[in-house]
């Protein structure tokens, strides 16, 4: 049993040997091949790699805008504002669109599936009660709740009136 296992070994190493071997001859090969090669200088490389990258623009993929919009939609529902990582890449049509998408909509995007929500801003299969993605659409409806935004901005609670003192204890303080 141990002379099978020393074969084995033998055999392992063999090869790994022969592999360096060819290895080191397919190289040299190239290099006669190519007798007017010569490698580029390294400065040149770094700056035609930071020439690239200066010129590139960074465009995220769908699947991260679609998801950067979700995230966004969540935040502007619970009334917290989107941090800039969730909005970085956004077009302003987006963000005007989302600003504009009263609670229940806004829930629906955030809780949407990710082919839903691109259908529907492809303006290919709409989602149900939720705002159309296009420029009309959204002026049209921000139009229409002009009166509405008006009246929450006056009195934001309709238990409360504006002229309303807020209640306080005088042992804790004002209480909202």
């Amino acid at each position: 049993m141990r002379g099978i296992v020393l074969a084995i070994g033998k055999a392992l190493a063999a090869m790994a040997a022969t592999v360096i071997v060819w290895c080191e001859q397919l190289g040299r090969f190239i290099v006669t091949c190519l007798p007017g090669y010569q490698l580029p200088d390294p400065l040149e490389v770094v700056e035609a790699y930071d020439q690239a990258a200066a010129e590139a623009t960074v465009e995220p993929t769908l699947d991260k805008k679609i998801a950067g919009i979700q995230q966004a939609a969540e935040c502007l529902f619970r009334q917290q504002p989107p941090a800039p990582d969730m909005v970085e890449g956004l077009s302003p049509k987006t963000m005007t669109w989302l600003g504009t998408l009263n609670a229940d909509m806004l829930l629906t995007v955030a809780r949407a599936k990710p082919q839903d929500l691109r259908e529907h801003l492809a303006l290919r299969q709409q989602i149900r009660g939720l705002l159309r993605y296009e420029d009309d659409s959204i002026a049209a409806y921000r139009e229409a709740m002009k009166p509405e935004l008006e009246r929450l901005r006056r009195c934001p609670s309709p238990r409360r009136k504006p002229d309303d003192e807020p209640f306080s204890l005088p042992a804790f303080g004002r209480i909202c």
